[in-house]
């Protein structure tokens, strides 16, 4: 339980309480916490002594921190080295989080601005009344919301409502979100932990594999939908990032694909300039023929006419003892 940096585990009868935080105050998200909530939840998920499971933030706020449209603090150079472990642990992340087979309730304690997916594929979800949810890193932020946001935000708010989200960056308040079937409950903050202990106990009245198994067929169907559409939405998020990271290697790749396509040019003019000098004007070249090929050797004079292929031989009008015909 003291394994991470990002995330404080304590359990107590078989309910395990997972607080996200940065440095004991609300949770920043930076690659350190992409990290460690991968490997935590795979964690959680083996332990079968987790019964319920409740995931909270803390302080104020759920997640954060905001990002003013437009830009984005992660404009260093992206390469698909240093890509390749990130793409790696979002396609796990929420696979992993789905793949808990205790019952899971979201008790949202504020904003959540940043990877807003995560508490909302809960079995419940709670909010207190000053909480609202936005996706700043993604689309506002100049990145391609392709690591679960583009599945999960269409699937829970319909697909109009989920892409103009997405778009737009648009902020959802908890009235709101409860009225589109985000959120089960919006309470005062000090009613909100106490409420979801409330029904984590109320969950444990059920026998462990009717809760378990409960929960295996409740998120079966999303943990589908990831399966075929994650890795995808990961990937063109990292072409995208990686094409606009830095100017100078997408110009060296330009660069180096123009002087391909320049070398090409010149040795196919090349291989015309030589089937003109092998053909001379009124002898055009037939389509096929021997001296179209690149290292063919020019056929005898004589030997190629207009319509393809060599010269009959035999007696023709041409003369006899197999002379070309005319």
């Amino acid at each position: 339980k003291d394994r991470y940096k990002t995330l404080r585990l304590e359990r107590t009868g078989g309910i395990l309480e997972v607080t996200f935080h940065t440095d004991g105050g609300p949770l920043q998200w930076s690659l350190l916490a992409h990290h460690e909530f991968e490997d935590a939840f795979l964690e959680i998920g083996r332990d079968r002594e987790n019964d319920v499971v409740i995931l909270t933030g803390t302080g104020d706020a759920f997640s954060g921190p905001a990002i003013e449209p437009g830009k984005h603090p992660n404009r260093r150079t992206m390469t698909p080295e240093t890509y390749d472990p990130i793409q790696w642990e979002g396609k796990q992340m929420l696979p992993h989080l789905l793949a808990i087979e205790a019952p899971v309730i979201a008790a949202i304690n504020g904003p959540a601005v940043r990877h807003a997916e995560i508490p909302l594929v809960s079995d419940i979800v709670l909010a207190t009344d000053d909480t609202y949810f936005q996706d700043t890193a993604h689309f506002p932020g100049g990145m391609v919301p392709g690591d679960g946001m583009h599945v999960v935000m269409p699937l829970l708010m319909g697909p109009t409502r989920g892409r103009y989200f997405l778009y737009t960056g648009q902020q959802i308040g908890a009235a709101e979100a409860k009225d589109t079937g985000l959120v089960n409950e919006v309470l005062p903050r000090a009613d909100l932990l106490p409420r979801a202990r409330e029904l984590a106990r109320l969950l444990l009245q059920q026998p462990r594999l009717v809760r378990r198994y409960t929960r295996t067929v409740l998120t079966e169907d999303l943990r589908q939908r990831l399966h075929g559409l994650l890795g995808y939405g990961l990937a063109l998020e990292g072409m995208a990032r990686m094409k606009s990271s830095g100017h100078a290697g997408g110009g060296r790749v330009r660069d180096r694909f123009g002087a391909v396509a320049e070398a090409r040019r010149l040795r196919l003019r090349g291989w015309h300039g030589l089937v003109r000098r092998r053909h001379p004007a009124g002898r055009p070249a037939a389509h096929g023929c021997r001296a179209q090929q690149p290292g063919a050797r020019a056929a005898p004079a004589g030997r190629h006419r207009p319509g393809g292929g060599r010269a009959r031989r035999g007696p023709g009008p041409g003369g006899a003892g197999g002379r070309a015909a005319p």
